[in-house]
């Protein structure tokens, strides 16, 4: 759910203000709708819409961040990129099992949510205003049938176990290394503008970061 913008910058110098709207994405996934609404002439728009699509494995979920793309309607020319927004949603799955999702399917508890004002950015100009967004997943089964997903696994980002955890038996380390090729070296680089190569590189450590919190679970 895409509720609000506040602060934006300014990107139409005759009014001083900004037509924003929010394009969702999810590799490989479709949006409904595609984007929201344009709201014109203001830097704090509200659009208070849902966006949802259906993806049927755990693991893209794990791997690939939410993107939230702000831009700017232009008439004469082509959009203008704001910022975006990466929402990880490594955090819905980390501790489900198979009786929540029951419950949750029951409307008998709240869905897991990710929900507040998070920071557009834009990797030139940096922080561009902020985002309200609400993010939850509804499950339409009870278990999950793939192997390489690490539902319910919480992985903690500490080198410590944290006040509320005890260790109560070590079961064996594990190990992963994630080597991807740097965007910026593929020939297409030459036609990139500098905003299209930090995009890049933007997504894919966000992306390998999902996918190695994922394989280590």
């Amino acid at each position: 759910h895409i509720h609000a913008g506040r602060s934006l910058p300014v990107m139409d110098r005759a009014t001083g203000l900004t037509d924003a709207y929010v394009k969702p994405q999810l590799k490989g996934v479709a949006f409904d709708p595609q984007q929201t609404s344009i709201q014109r002439k203001t830097l704090n728009p509200v659009w208070d819409q849902h966006c949802k699509c259906d993806v049927t494995d755990d693991c893209l979920l794990q791997d690939e961040p939410l993107q939230l793309r702000v831009f700017d309607y232009d008439v004469l020319s082509a959009d203008d990129v704001i910022g975006t927004v990466y929402v990880h949603l490594n955090s819905l799955y980390e501790g489900v099992d198979r009786q929540q999702r029951r419950t949750e399917e029951g409307g008998q508890k709240q869905k897991k949510k990710i929900s507040g004002w998070f920071p557009i950015y834009d990797t030139l100009r940096g922080i561009c205003g902020e985002l309200q967004v609400t993010v939850y997943i509804a499950h339409i089964m009870d278990h999950n049938p793939v192997e390489d997903s690490s539902v319910g696994v919480q992985v903690l980002s500490a080198s410590t176990p944290p006040d509320s955890y005890t260790i109560t038996e070590c079961l064996g380390l594990v190990d992963e290394l994630l080597v991807e090729d740097d965007p910026e070296y593929n020939w297409q680089d030459t036609f990139r503008s500098s905003r299209s190569s930090n995009d890049a590189r933007q997504l894919l450590f966000h992306s390998m970061d999902g996918k190695l919190r994922r394989q280590i679970g």
